[in-house]
């Protein structure tokens, strides 16, 4: 099952991400991201004051200005990349990503001198509409909410390894799934990255079969996936991967802060960009992008039936304890340096009259530099406990096998044979750990559910306007498998902390019944009977605008109800072990309320039937936050979103690149998807009025959005 069964194909590289950074609001309360406005009370408190009367001026300068953080070092508002463009790609800094090996048989060497190898790996995107080349654009990365670093989904279309000159796959993503970001852990390096350097994540996408161009071209590493995909039960191909160690500030304008640290070096850092974006404007030239550069690892194997689009399945192993590495000396006076090993998961795989257990071990050891060292927490013993309480060793991991150059050779994947005596069933019926020597049990598949129930879901995030009706739909496994018996699943909804719009969220707190964001029609208790293969849609109404997270607590038909966390935070601690990391949910963001918007604009037409006052309304209500937010569009894109002529020469393609039917394509505008749906019918009740050059005809807004008269 999944890329942990053979054949497996390797790649390593690096990525580039280029995220608009202004509205994080991690480090300043910059934007009231649940109603997509600028936080204006924050605003006006600044020196001077920035107010709706100057905000055209007065922000933008303000966003690039250098000014103390907590003291501790200077940086703008902007961040790191205030002209970012949210683009993806799977190469930075020249540096492109290959394919490394593959292995065609479990616990084998990698096989490093196929032709396949040293071949381009990319991610791509759609082509704009009026584009009769068809030329794809860069994949996008977006956070469902913008003050939370657990909820970025990249969006993509299609999926490549090398070219038509020689081997060759080529295959387009599974409609509507995106890549979601899973087991975010904030210490994923123990080094001096800086900024999110010390996270890490692992993205996974589907290519169905029938999408899937392969020219093996000599290679027996594609040759053999594409025989696999003959094989029964199988979808297409996996593409999963793990982005680490991301470096910023990687430009060569940045060398002269080469030899600081700490906050040194984010000052002089954040002193070079505010002087090149100044130095850019007043010579009328583009101001610099400053995109992240980080590491990735992956694999590319074969997609099973049952198996999730874009989450991990398997036998699933969290954090259950915390281990000390061998290899960080303890400073003088001052505790051992102590840390959570990531998720993982594990499958059961026969080859050859041999049953192995395979690991993915992609996402649980951590680096402790820059360079990409593993820590060294000593042999992990993989136990079986079996329902008598009876223990087994099914092996052990060396060092050795999760080391730097092993972990970069095979992604990450151990295979460990079972041992003399111990059959494939007991495995399954049984409960799987992780022990360190001297150092408890670091994972254990219990951690999460007594029973080993994982609730997954390929939505990991969902935006839902006022007045509609959502959906997701849950897959619930135990031990790996379709539960044999009825599941239910508590459904409890939290808010970011501090609440929005405040700034550096990092922590969720359980919402009560009056604070609720969301209804669930069928009630918070999910009943999941034997019948239904452990799969479950759950109904979602909003109640306000926000941000929940839909988080999944299963229990066995019979057991008592659980009593959720009052909160869920980012760093697994023994006493409080749900963490972001490991937690089953799903970020729901509801968007602002603006379905009154068309009628007020209708009104504000059929009296004045003056174009100059309608640019006004829609500037003032929609197009100010993205002029302000997302100066990309101006300086790279060529359209001046606060310029009435310049959005009027361009409303055709404005209007044909946030039309609802575009929203899962990689070009939509805004690339952040925070545009209600009453807005949108305001730009398009423009848009019309622009084409017909202003004529003095009456307008009215669809029925949706009309209130009903008293």
């Amino acid at each position: 099952m999944s890329v942990l069964s053979i054949p497996r194909i390797f790649f390593m590289g690096s990525s580039q991400w280029d995220p608009c950074t202004i509205n994080n609001n991690d480090q300043w309360p910059t934007y009231d991201f649940t109603r997509a406005e600028l936080n204006w009370d924050f605003l006006g408190q600044q020196t001077p004051p920035i107010t709706r009367d100057n905000f055209q001026s007065q922000f933008p300068t303000w966003a690039q200005t250098l000014q103390n953080y907590q003291n501790q070092w200077q940086q703008p508002p902007a961040e790191w990349n205030y002209y970012g463009g949210n683009d993806f790609s799977l190469q930075g800094n020249d540096q492109q990503t290959l394919i490394t090996g593959g292995q065609l048989a479990y616990g084998s060497q990698p096989i490093t001198n196929d032709s396949l190898v040293n071949s381009v790996v990319s991610i791509l995107g759609d082509p704009y509409p009026w584009d009769n080349t068809n030329t794809p654009t860069s994949a996008r990365l977006v956070d469902i909410n913008p003050d939370a670093f657990w909820s970025t989904d990249f969006y993509l279309r299609s999926f490549q390894i090398g070219n038509n000159s020689g081997p060759y796959l080529y295959g387009t993503v599974v409609p509507d799934i995106r890549m979601s970001s899973r087991w975010m852990n904030v210490q994923r390096n123990l080094g001096a990255l800086e900024i999110a350097g010390v996270a890490g994540v692992v993205v996974q996408t589907c290519l169905p079969t029938g999408s899937l161009t392969i020219n093996s071209s000599g290679s027996n590493l594609l040759s053999q996936l594409d025989q696999g995909l003959q094989q029964p039960g199988v979808q297409g191909v996996m593409v999963r991967f793990v982005i680490y160690m991301t470096q910023y500030f990687t430009g060569n304008e940045f060398a002269q802060c080469t030899g600081l640290s700490g906050n040194d070096l984010l000052t002089c850092q954040y002193t070079t960009l505010t002087q090149l974006w100044a130095e850019a404007l007043a010579n009328n030239q583009t101001p610099m992008q400053n995109p992240a550069v980080a590491t990735v690892l992956g694999t590319v194997g074969l997609w099973m039936e049952n198996e999730l689009v874009s989450m991990p399945g398997g036998r699933y192993l969290v954090p259950n304890d915390l281990v000390q590495p061998n290899n960080i000396p303890t400073p003088p006076g001052q505790p051992p340096v102590t840390a959570a090993l990531g998720p993982a998961v594990a499958e059961l795989q026969s080859d050859d009259n041999q049953v192995y257990l395979s690991l993915d071990l992609g996402s649980t050891i951590p680096e402790i530099d820059t360079s990409g060292t593993k820590a060294d927490i000593g042999p992990l013993t993989v136990m079986l406990q079996l329902s008598d309480g009876q223990s087994l060793s099914l092996g052990t991991i060396s060092t050795s096998d999760y080391d730097q150059a092993a972990y970069q050779a095979t992604a990450g994947i151990v295979d460990l044979p079972l041992p003399y005596g111990v059959t494939a069933q007991q495995v399954q019926e049984g409960f799987l750990s992780l022990e360190a020597p001297t150092q408890g049990t670091p994972l254990s598949e219990t951690a999460l559910s007594p029973d080993a129930i994982t609730v997954q879901t390929d939505q990991r995030g969902i935006r839902i306007d006022e007045g509609t009706e959502g959906s997701l739909t849950i897959q619930i496994n135990q031990q790996g498998v379709a539960p044999s018996q009825q599941v239910n699943v508590l459904v409890a909804q939290y808010g970011p902390v501090p609440p929005p719009p405040q700034a550096n969220a990092g922590a969720w707190a359980l919402l009560g019944d009056a604070d609720r964001i969301i209804a669930i029609p069928g009630g918070d208790i999910i009943n999941v009977p034997a019948s239904a293969n452990g799969v479950a849609q759950i109904s979602i109404t909003p109640l306000s605008p926000g941000f929940p997270m839909l988080v999944f607590f299963p229990f066995l038909d019979g057991e008592p109800t659980p009593a959720p966390p009052s909160s869920i935070i980012p760093v697994f601690q023994p006493e409080a072990a749900l963490t972001i990391a490991s937690a089953f949910f799903s970020c729901v963001r509801v968007m602002p309320f603006d379905n009154d918007l068309p009628e007020q604009f209708a009104n504000l037409w059929n009296q004045t039937h003056n174009l100059d006052q309608a640019w006004e309304y829609v500037y003032s209500n929609i197009l100010y936050v993205y002029d302000m937010l997302y100066p990309v569009m101006k300086y790279y894109a060529g359209i001046d979103l606060g310029s009435q002529s310049s959005v009027g020469q361009n409303i055709s393609a404005i209007l044909q690149l946030t039309a609802s039917d575009m929203v899962d394509q990689t070009v939509y505008m805004p690339v952040t998807r925070e545009m209600s749906s009453g807005k949108r019918i305001v730009l398009e009740m423009y848009g019309g009025l622009v084409a017909n050059n202003g004529a003095t005809e009456t307008i009215a807004p669809p029925p949706g959005f009309v209130k009903p008269k008293p």
